[in-house]
């Protein structure tokens, strides 16, 4: 395809030539859009006179939700003109970037919806770090811990999880929204699996242009499917927030106290830019995962107008406590649904999972003579060696589990402390125990932020977050090696 250009001498619109740098190409045809993705990190990029405008003026007429038909009258030609002008009248000599993200800002108040915006780059690093989930955890009655996030965002469902592994929740959890938002819809759904079992899909829906719908589900593990579990909400709860809340109320999973929602239940996305900016559009409208909308906001199935905390403590407190059955049984070598000493094969166990090598002497400080193989999945680490003696097979001779159901038989789990152990197992010097890091040094398992306790005489091992002292693992190997 021929390449089209602006000619300034004849004053002919042809299109943005951009070619040479692998930008979108603006010429016959549909323009080639930017992904609706997290914006990438910033990285330095030639200026390009117009390139982002352009975007901007397609992302519009293409994404925008538009629900006014404001875009109709766009034109990419006189948008490009205005910049033109702007930039060799009154914007002569200031830096042509910043003007052309002025003429940028005009056009989205023109032609955009509330909330449409523009973040330059200095901008977008900000949001990003404002935006990043905050998630915090406080037990709040026996057996009951109250969840509270600020906003869902990237990486929610994961801290959300965390969360749940360090304050018991054998009566429920509650999951405080108040005054909380949320843009991505992923991550709403990755938080709302939490609480949902597989076969509930999708988790949220969103509304976009000509009524394009698109359906969310999450392949995150459920953590907390069978818990009962109280909503707190607010009139200051909005866009993925409200859509979570509402996933939980309506569809009878959780009770919902406090007040009814704000309703904001505009759907916004990111895209990047050419210059490294991005720009913030309305593309469609939140909806749970059964299509019912969300304009009118999200009723309590218990209104509240004082704090709804002390309520939902009480209706938690009320339940029967779950404690967890054991699941490491150390004397018989098993741990979950796996037991000690297993012939693995090569090594990899033939599953889905990442798989480190170590030759034997690779500062491997349990067996250093024999060649190790750790293979890493959803809940299991296994360490998988072949002694000298073996050809071809590896053995899984000591193997961690990080689910959330892990509990010893003297009632060691995943978020007891550190002197739990000491009065289940004995104090140190006892019961053959020992600190003794067990992942070779270029692992990734080895973390500055753990540290492990080996109980040698038995056979089991604990790894504990420092700082907090409280229990991330527990493992099991053959006593004495």
């Amino acid at each position: 395809m021929a390449r089209q250009c602006w000619n300034r001498w004849t004053g002919w619109w042809w299109g943005l030539c951009l070619c040479a740098t692998g930008m979108p190409v603006f010429a016959q045809g549909e323009p080639q859009l930017p992904a609706a993705t997290e914006p990438p990190r910033i990285a330095a990029s030639r200026y390009q006179a117009g390139a982002d405008l352009q975007t901007v003026v397609a992302l519009l007429q293409q994404q925008a939700l538009d629900e006014g038909g404001r875009t109709a009258s766009l034109s990419s030609e006189r948008s490009y003109r205005e910049l033109v002008v702007a930039q060799e009248t009154e914007g002569k000599g200031r830096d042509p970037k910043l003007v052309e993200y002025e003429v940028i800002t005009k056009v989205l108040g023109k032609y955009g919806a509330k909330g449409d915006a523009l973040l330059t780059p200095e901008q977008l690093q900000r949001e990003r770090q404002r935006d990043r989930a905050s998630v915090s955890v406080t037990p709040v009655g026996e057996g009951i811990a109250q969840v509270q996030l600020a906003s869902i965002g990237f990486g929610s469902a994961s801290q959300v999880s965390q969360a749940l592994h360090q304050a018991d929740h054998s009566r429920g959890v509650i999951l405080d929204l108040r005054g909380a938002g949320g843009e991505d819809a992923q991550s709403v759904a990755d938080t709302a699996r939490l609480f949902f079992p597989t076969g509930a899909s999708p988790l949220v829906q969103t509304v976009g242009a000509r009524d394009s719908v698109r359906r969310w589900d999450s392949k995150v593990r459920a953590v907390a499917v069978d818990l009962p579990v109280v909503v707190l909400i607010d009139k200051k709860t909005r866009a993925g927030a409200e859509a979570l809340a509402a996933q939980l109320g309506r569809t009878g999973r959780a009770q919902v106290l406090g007040t009814r929602t704000a309703g904001s239940d505009l759907f916004s996305e990111s895209f990047a830019l050419p210059s490294g900016a991005a720009v913030r559009l309305v593309t469609g409208r939140w909806r749970t995962g059964d299509g019912r909308g969300l304009a009118e906001g999200v009723e309590p199935t218990e209104p509240s107008g004082t704090d709804p905390l002390p309520r939902a403590v009480e209706l938690l407190a009320s339940q029967p406590g779950r404690p967890l059955k054991p699941t490491v049984f150390p004397a018989r070598g098993e741990i979950g649904d796996k037991t000690l000493g297993f012939n693995a094969g090569t090594g990899d166990l033939g599953l889905a999972g990442a798989v480190e090598y170590f030759r034997g002497g690779e500062s491997n400080a349990m067996r250093p003579s024999d060649e190790l193989k750790i293979w890493f999945v959803p809940d299991y680490i296994v360490l998988n060696y072949k002694p000298s003696s073996s050809l071809l097979n590896f053995f899984a001779d000591r193997i961690y589990s990080t689910a959330a159901n892990t509990v010893t038989d003297k009632g060691i789990r995943i978020g007891s402390g550190y002197n739990d152990i000491l009065e289940a197992y004995g104090n140190p010097g006892t019961g053959g125990y020992n600190e003794l890091f067990p992942f070779p040094e270029r692992s990734r398992a080895n973390r500055p932020d753990r540290y492990y306790v080996n109980y040698d005489a038995i056979g089991v091992s604990f790894g504990l977050e420092t700082g907090t002292n409280v229990v991330r693992e527990i493992g099991i190997y053959k006593p004495g090696s």
